[in-house]
């Protein structure tokens, strides 16, 4: 048995006297049954975040080299978008919310469909590492 603020676990099951979890405190004696979490989030630090213009989503992109879509009311994962091949550093939604542009130290840039994921077209020609990118007014 191992005790751990205030509470006990036994071969997973937990038993609390009177602790606070998510902010209710639980009556003495509860039983809490675990739960099976995946990770769904990005697996190296988040180098940019971004929400999108109507505010209903946001877009992260990490060293991990992946960029994620989520919700933004539910924190659901939406999408995660793996074609780069190294870390992305930065992610934006263009002004209309239709597209996403992520740059990359893979010297790429890439323009995706923000509504469904799908990558629309590699912008190629860096030497060297690229460090942001952004979408011009109007584009």
């Amino acid at each position: 048995m191992h005790k751990t603020n205030f509470c006990y676990c036994v071969f997973f099951t937990w038993f609390c006297q009177g602790f606070t979890l998510f902010g209710q405190t639980l009556p003495k004696d509860k039983e809490l049954k675990p739960e099976l979490v995946l990770p769904i989030g990005h697996t190296g630090p988040v180098s940019n975040a971004s929400y999108s213009p109507d505010g209903k989503n946001i877009v992260t992109a990490s060293v991990d080299g992946t960029t994620k879509i989520w919700d933004a009311q539910s924190g659901k994962l939406l999408y995660t978008l793996e074609r780069h091949s190294d870390r992305v550093v930065n992610a934006s939604y263009s002004l209309d919310g239709k597209s996403i542009l992520t740059a990359s130290w893979d010297k790429t840039t890439k323009i995706w469909n923000a509504k469904n994921g799908r990558l629309i077209q590699t912008l190629k020609g860096h030497t060297d590492e690229i460090l942001n990118a952004s979408y011009s007014p109007g584009w």
